[in-house]
């Protein structure tokens, strides 16, 4: 069961090794990646350093921060973003 990141970090996981997966249960979970799908993906997308990819350990951390850049309301607190 994910929520979120976690359901789509669990819908990879699913997809990489089905054998061992009994059930899914995914709750406002992002899965459409392709480009112009999603404002939000594309932000994040354009925020992230160069060479992520090549990466073999993303840090938790640094998903968080893409996050909380490209959406403060929704992963920080309310009236980040916005004027008073």
């Amino acid at each position: 069961m994910g929520h979120s990141l976690g359901g789509t970090l669990a819908a990879i996981y699913a997809a990489f090794d089905p054998p061992n997966i009994r059930g899914l249960v995914l709750l406002s979970t992002p899965l459409c990646f392709a480009a112009g799908s999603c404002r939000f993906r594309d932000a994040i997308i354009a925020m992230a350093p160069p060479g992520l990819s090549a990466m073999e350990i993303i840090p938790g951390s640094l998903l968080s921060q893409l996050s909380v850049i490209a959406a403060p309301d929704t992963f920080f607190g309310r009236g980040l973003s916005t004027p008073r």
